[in-house]
């Protein structure tokens, strides 16, 4: 665990990598630190049980002025406008972190036994259905030993046999922004259009295998409560499901890729075995 607390530039940065420091540092410690600095700035950085790094940044609610080092730019040279509540992010980092470990795990176990089957049929919204394959593909469960927070259960598609359109309600997709009533259209293992312009016009900007369908994942933690915009919370909702555009191969897939982004629905949806198929 590293801490830069108030530092020449009057920038505070705080590292965190246990649960337990977590707990004591997302109380008002940070409004101490925040309050003697004129940016400061909180990261959970974690090993994403994927294999990917994951960084939640939030910082404080106020606008202030940023200051330039001579030798490196600490922060622009700009008003920071900044959109995130901190009292908000806090309280969902807390609810999410003081879980049950031991009902969590417990649950994503029994969820992975039920998904024994070969091939499943995402269903959702009133009329879209995307086809997945899971032959030879194992189902991981991350509930304390990989992402925080955690509490997700999550598998590789094999890749070039995923077809069919998938709806979201609601959708984030980082960059890019929040979008509603958003259907993204699948074809031989890519997703290849989107009704929403701005997601459109993301997905042409892509490289193809970073269109790739990488993941399917399940969130199980019943500490995050709605979605927000922030990936590592929002993929670990329970009673919400995900899909992944981009790499796969660090776990258990075949498409290395320089990205991989979660895209998180919710609403109502169903997974559902496709007896007979292989």
């Amino acid at each position: 665990v590293c801490c830069a607390l108030p530092m020449t530039g009057s920038v505070g940065i705080i590292f965190v990598s246990e649960i337990a420091e977590a707990e004591a540092l997302f109380t008002k410690q940070i409004e101490e630190i925040a309050a003697k600095c004129d940016a400061a700035l909180y990261m959970t950085t974690v090993v994403e049980g994927e294999g990917m790094d994951r960084s939640d940044i939030r910082l404080p609610g106020v606008t202030r002025k940023a200051q330039v080092d001579d030798s490196a730019v600490i922060v622009g040279k700009f008003e920071m406008e900044v959109k995130t509540d901190q009292e908000e992010s806090i309280r969902r980092m807390t609810a999410a972190y003081g879980v049950d470990y031991d009902a969590l795990y417990a649950a994503c176990s029994a969820a992975v036994e039920k998904l024994s089957g070969h091939r499943y049929a995402l269903h959702t919204g009133t009329d879209c259905t995307l086809h997945l394959a899971l032959t030879g593909r194992t189902w991981h469960i991350d509930a304390g030993d990989g992402d925080w927070p955690c509490g997700e259960v999550y598998i590789a598609p094999v890749e070039e046999t995923t077809a069919g359109r998938v709806y979201f309600p609601e959708l984030y997709v980082e960059d890019v922004g929040r979008f509603e009533d958003v259907t993204l259209h699948v074809e031989a293992g890519h997703a290849v259009s989107c009704n929403i312009p701005q997601v459109q016009a993301w997905l042409d900007g892509l490289p193809p295998e970073n269109r790739v369908v990488a993941e399917l994942g399940l969130g199980m933690n019943p500490g995050v409560d709605s979605l927000c915009g922030c990936t590592v919370l929002d993929e670990k909702m329970a009673g919400t499901f995900h899909i992944a555009l981009g790499a796969n191969n660090m776990f258990g897939g075949n498409n290395a890729a320089p990205m991989h982004t979660d895209l998180v629905g919710g609403g109502v949806w169903s997974l559902k075995e496709e007896i007979g198929c292989e």
